[in-house]
């Protein structure tokens, strides 16, 4: 670099001081207008009391016409905007705003701040944000790690659905990692990271619902079959079918990132977002993808619904017949082992499909209020309150960890397998830091056998 050359964020500074000493002489030029047309308002009036009335209506709509054009009389347009809501942002957005946007704590008076207005509440962080996602994303991480451990180590899932799961505590634990990075922004009121990372942490959340959404689908699906023919999906079907569904999404939203669709800060949920009103084929592209991902497991829930309603019990058993026999009778060969009915394994299958039931009816039902409040903040022009924006995110969040709530209440061996890695862990512990107990392998040990 040469001597005395600016480096990018002096360049960009220096640009930012330009652009605050133009919109400051706008401000200039626009307060001295408003003065002088103060003036010549107030001098019109006097100049209109010391005139006598209108004579006639003639008279009087002349009056009025040079009343208009010297400005003393303002006359109301309506000017009704119609269209997209996209649209109206944009033409908000090219017009030149008297003062940037800054986010500020909240106090009586800041020294800073040229007005006394109160600020939005909308620029302003709730206090409760870091409470919130602190316990969000310790939850997220410590169960999803519970989950996978017991799901790979132990398996205690049937083989085709601990695909699924596995693959929905990975992404329920990589979005708890996200969580954890929200926490300095949620505490200082903006993103306080270089903006590559809001770009990752939004790609990361879009994928990563959107994965989890898809794995509930599949989860749904093997259960149907498992109901319905006895047989469920094949390990490496439901390994393909995620493994295609990561790639595919990972890859759609990396693009959408990269093309260049912008990223923003949202303070209301302290979390960076997609700016959903800049480019209408990633908006439609997306709601495609969550939706139909969210469609497909609520018809898989109604069809596993279908199956567990339309149970049959096993016919009655038939009278049986005694045959005696006087014949001698050869010594009875001892038959083979056979295998165990389909009675016990049926009925795992339908407790385990009562498991995922509840758990993506769950997932679905957290997701709904979030949806609600995005649709009518992006696309409509209805109020939404910011501590509903904020709770309804948050609450929708806790989908990370609602799996291993459900699994710790509903499914045996997920207890089983969580005592057993707890035992593991504690005696690893004690292992570890009570090494004066301990018995070293090549150490002498001598005993006094006359003592005995």
């Amino acid at each position: 670099m040469a001597f005395g050359a600016l480096t990018e964020e002096e360049q960009s500074l220096q640009k930012k001081y330009a652009l605050l000493r133009k919109k400051k002489k706008a401000l200039a030029a626009k307060q001295k207008a408003e003065a002088q047309q103060q003036t010549s308002v107030k001098r019109a009036a006097s100049e209109d009391q010391k005139i006598e009335a209108p004579v006639n209506a003639e008279e009087a709509t002349e009056r009025a016409k040079k009343l208009i054009k010297t400005g003393a009389i303002k006359v109301k347009t309506e000017n009704k905007d119609t269209g997209f809501k996209r649209v109206r942002k944009m033409k908000e957005l090219e017009k030149p705003t008297e003062k940037p946007v800054q986010f500020q704590p909240f106090s009586a008076a800041h020294p800073e701040s040229e007005d006394t207005a109160s600020p939005s509440p909308e620029t302003l962080a709730l206090p409760v944000e870091p409470g919130v996602i602190i316990t969000e994303a310790l939850l997220a991480i410590l169960g999803n790690v519970l989950v996978v451990l017991s799901s790979g180590w132990r398996q205690t899932f049937p083989p085709a659905g601990r695909h699924f799961v596995f693959s929905m505590a990975c992404s329920d634990l990589l979005l708890g990692v996200s969580f954890a990075v929200s926490i300095a922004p949620a505490e200082a009121g903006r993103w306080i990271y270089a903006d590559y990372w809001a770009k990752i942490i939004a790609t990361a959340e879009c994928s990563f619902h959107t994965l989890t959404a898809i794995a509930l689908a599949g989860l749904n699906l093997d259960r149907h079959y498992v109901l319905s023919s006895g047989c469920g999906l094949s390990g490496r079907k439901s390994k393909l079918f995620m493994f295609v569904a990561w790639i595919g999404v990972l890859s759609w939203y990396t693009f959408a990132a990269v093309y260049g669709v912008p990223v923003e800060y949202d303070p209301l949920i302290a979390r960076p977002v997609f700016d959903l009103n800049t480019f209408v084929w990633f908006s439609v592209v997306s709601f495609v993808l969550f939706f139909t991902a969210g469609t497909a497991a609520l018809f898989c829930v109604i069809l596993v619904l279908k199956a567990l309603c339309g149970h049959q019990d096993a016919p009655p058993a038939q009278p049986s017949v005694f045959h005696i026999n006087l014949a001698p009778v050869a010594p009875p060969v001892p038959a083979a082992p056979q295998p165990a009915q389909n009675g016990g394994d049926e009925a795992l299958d339908r407790r385990y499909a009562k498991v995922v039931l509840l758990l993506t009816i769950g997932q679905l039902l957290l997701y709904l209020p979030y949806s609600c409040a995005l649709l009518l903040r992006e696309f409509t022009d209805v109020p939404v309150p910011p501590a509903f924006t904020f709770w309804s995110y948050w609450v929708t969040c806790f989908n990370t960890c609602l799996d291993v709530v459900v699994y710790s209440f509903l499914q045996q061996s997920f207890r089983n397998a969580l005592s057993d890695i707890a035992v593991s862990v504690i005696c690893g512990v004690y292992n570890v830091c009570c090494r004066k107990n301990r018995v070293e392998p090549g150490a002498d040990v001598g005993t006094d056998l006359n003592s005995l």
